[in-house]
């Protein structure tokens, strides 16, 4: 090696030169900063020191429109000595990944949610997605300080119907049942929320002359074969959306669909007579009524099918308040009615619509394919 000084080969690992004397290693430096996310210290009014770390940031709009950045922090003080307080920002980072007991109201939730959602189907969290934009006013409060009036306020304040008011009081009762297993709060406050009951409705269901009117203009008008399956089937829109041809026995004329709930799974859909033509140009791809290409999504099965069709033969009726006289869901309510003329057991009426009303009256019953081919047949 040679020498820092006067440059001559001197042995390796040497301290000092042999031929000037000078000292061979090297003065280091400790690093004056930590590096990001490490966290800081400094002094407060009464003269102690503070360790504080950042938790992350939230944003609030401005009435302007421009957002603002809120830092998140965590601190604590009391500290006599600078080197006290630097020794705390570990142990003070450590306290933040556990459990938090000032935790704000969205940072709970995104918490939760991310435990949840590989627990329950896709459509129950995006119905949880939906019911939290309601409880924008408690976003950034703690946990700990919400009371059930609080949370009462968000649902009677939230202008939809009463399904999403549901939805509110489960995700709130879900989030305070989280918050008790972290020893955030004491009890669910979210049980004591009140959802008032709907103004029952008439519900509307197409007459016999207008599903004649159908039958008459289904040639002209194609699209009318998909709202007389609806009505002749009972199904929802999901549920003929998604019918599987491989669930399609040709040779029994039946299929097998179903979602929502438990009585509605895989339930048997016998076809009635009236419909098997339609059926000659079903389940030539992977879904049974239409091309895996042209299927729908339900928003333009609506739009571009359904209220076309029967605008086409003047049945898309709109009321005072906007709404569609003859929305979708009319047409399980026309299936039930047909039902009621027909001579069948309970048991089997509900097997077709797959209700869920009487859902344990079902499970104790066996239903027969044959039984239920008897009530499509007479329709």
């Amino acid at each position: 090696m040679l020498c820092r000084k006067c440059k001559k080969e001197i042995p390796e690992s040497s301290l000092y030169c042999n031929f000037c004397g000078a000292k061979q290693t090297t003065k280091t430096t400790a690093a004056k900063s930590r590096g990001n996310g490490q966290g800081c210290v400094y002094k407060n009014k009464r003269g102690l020191w503070v360790a504080e770390i950042t938790r992350g940031y939230d944003t609030q709009t401005l009435p302007n429109g421009n957002i603002k950045l809120l830092r998140r922090k965590a601190t604590k003080s009391g500290f006599s000595t600078k080197r006290a307080a630097l020794e705390y920002l570990p142990y003070l980072k450590q306290t933040i990944t556990t459990t938090d007991l000032n935790i704000k109201f969205k940072d709970l939730y995104e918490k939760w949610l991310q435990l949840h959602e590989q627990k329950v189907t896709h459509d129950t969290i995006n119905c949880y997605k939906a019911a939290f934009k309601y409880f924008s006013p408690l976003y950034y409060v703690e946990i700990s300080k919400i009371k059930t009036e609080h949370l009462q306020k968000c649902v009677d304040a939230c202008p939809k119907k009463r399904q999403t008011k549901k939805n509110m009081k489960s995700l709130c009762t879900a989030l305070w049942k989280y918050a008790t297993q972290l020893d955030i709060v004491d009890r669910n406050y979210a049980e004591f929320i009140y959802i008032a009951p709907e103004e029952k409705t008439e519900k509307n269901a197409f007459s016999k002359k207008e599903l004649q009117l159908m039958w008459d203009k289904v040639d002209i008008f194609p699209n009318l074969k998909y709202v007389l399956i609806l009505c002749y089937t009972g199904m929802r829109i999901g549920e003929m959306l998604n019918a599987k041809t491989s669930n399609y026995n040709l040779e029994e004329n039946y299929f097998i669909t179903g979602s929502k709930t438990e009585a509605g799974k895989d339930r048997i859909i016998t076809i009635s007579p009236r419909l098997l033509p339609f059926f000659e140009n079903f389940g030539k791809s992977e879904y049974l009524f239409f091309e895996e290409a042209q299927k729908p999504s339900d928003k333009k099965f609506r739009y571009d099918i359904y209220y076309p069709a029967l605008s086409a033969i003047g049945l898309d009726i709109i009321e005072e308040d906007g709404s569609h006289r003859y929305n979708p869901h009319c047409c399980r309510h026309t299936f039930a009615t047909m039902m009621k003329n027909v001579d069948a057991p309970a048991t089997d009426k509900q097997k077709l619509i797959g209700h869920s009303k009487f859902e344990m009256t079902a499970y104790y019953t066996h239903t027969d394919i044959e039984s239920l081919r008897q009530i499509t047949n007479n329709l």
